[in-house]
Protein backbone atom coordinates (compact mmCIF):
# COMPACT_ATOMS: atom_id res chain seq x y z
CA UNK A 1 0.00 0.00 0.00
CA UNK A 2 1.38 3.42 -0.99
CA UNK A 3 1.73 6.01 1.77
CA UNK A 4 0.92 9.64 0.99
CA UNK A 5 2.57 12.11 3.37
CA UNK A 6 0.20 14.93 4.17
CA UNK A 7 1.72 18.41 3.80
CA UNK A 8 2.51 20.69 6.71
CA UNK A 9 -0.29 23.13 5.88
CA UNK A 10 -3.64 21.60 4.99
CA UNK A 11 -5.40 24.88 4.27
CA UNK A 12 -7.57 26.14 1.42
CA UNK A 13 -4.53 26.66 -0.83
CA UNK A 14 -3.61 22.99 -0.49
CA UNK A 15 -7.12 21.63 -1.08
CA UNK A 16 -6.89 21.11 -4.85
CA UNK A 17 -3.54 19.30 -4.62
CA UNK A 18 -4.81 17.15 -1.74
CA UNK A 19 -7.88 16.17 -3.74
CA UNK A 20 -5.81 15.28 -6.80
CA UNK A 21 -3.35 13.19 -4.76
CA UNK A 22 -6.17 11.29 -3.06
CA UNK A 23 -7.84 10.60 -6.40
CA UNK A 24 -4.56 9.17 -7.73
CA UNK A 25 -4.11 6.73 -4.84
CA UNK A 26 -5.01 3.08 -5.32
CA UNK A 27 -8.14 1.70 -3.70
CA UNK A 28 -6.80 1.78 -0.14
CA UNK A 29 -5.80 5.15 1.31
CA UNK A 30 -2.87 5.30 3.73
CA UNK A 31 -1.87 8.77 4.87
CA UNK A 32 0.98 9.90 7.10
CA UNK A 33 0.07 12.92 9.21
CA UNK A 34 3.38 13.45 11.02
CA UNK A 35 4.18 16.77 9.33
CA UNK A 36 0.77 18.45 9.60
CA UNK A 37 0.88 21.74 11.51
CA UNK A 38 -2.47 23.21 10.45
CA UNK A 39 -5.76 21.77 9.20
CA UNK A 40 -8.42 23.93 7.58
CA UNK A 41 -12.06 23.26 6.87
CA UNK A 42 -11.75 22.68 3.12
CA UNK A 43 -9.07 20.00 3.52
CA UNK A 44 -11.01 18.44 6.37
CA UNK A 45 -14.02 18.13 4.06
CA UNK A 46 -11.84 16.40 1.46
CA UNK A 47 -10.44 13.96 4.03
CA UNK A 48 -13.92 13.17 5.36
CA UNK A 49 -15.22 12.58 1.85
CA UNK A 50 -12.24 10.37 0.97
CA UNK A 51 -12.81 8.28 4.09
CA UNK A 52 -16.53 7.94 3.40
CA UNK A 53 -15.86 6.90 -0.20
CA UNK A 54 -13.15 4.41 0.78
CA UNK A 55 -15.31 2.78 3.43
CA UNK A 56 -18.32 2.62 1.12
CA UNK A 57 -16.14 0.70 -1.32
CA UNK A 58 -14.90 -1.56 1.49
CA UNK A 59 -11.40 -0.12 1.21
CA UNK A 60 -9.05 1.07 3.92
CA UNK A 61 -8.63 4.67 5.05
CA UNK A 62 -5.83 5.12 7.56
CA UNK A 63 -4.05 8.19 8.89
CA UNK A 64 -0.90 6.99 10.61
CA UNK A 65 1.50 9.02 12.77
CA UNK A 66 -0.81 12.00 13.29
CA UNK A 67 1.04 15.05 14.59
CA UNK A 68 -0.17 16.54 17.87
CA UNK A 69 -1.43 19.54 15.90
CA UNK A 70 -3.43 17.31 13.55
CA UNK A 71 -4.97 15.41 16.44
CA UNK A 72 -5.87 18.65 18.24
CA UNK A 73 -7.43 20.11 15.09
CA UNK A 74 -9.50 16.98 14.47
CA UNK A 75 -10.79 17.04 18.04
CA UNK A 76 -11.66 20.75 17.83
CA UNK A 77 -13.42 20.26 14.49
CA UNK A 78 -15.36 17.21 15.69
CA UNK A 79 -13.63 14.82 13.30
CA UNK A 80 -11.48 12.67 15.62
CA UNK A 81 -13.08 9.64 13.91
CA UNK A 82 -10.70 10.13 10.99
CA UNK A 83 -8.03 8.58 13.22
CA UNK A 84 -10.07 5.44 13.96
CA UNK A 85 -7.78 3.34 11.82
CA UNK A 86 -8.86 0.55 9.53
CA UNK A 87 -12.57 0.79 10.29
CA UNK A 88 -14.69 -0.67 7.53
CA UNK A 89 -18.43 -0.63 7.12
Amino acid sequence: MDVFCLPELLETGAAFDLLEHLKALPEDILLDGADVKRLGGRCLEILLSARKTALARNNRFIIQNPSPELEKSLVLLGAKGLLDGDTRQ
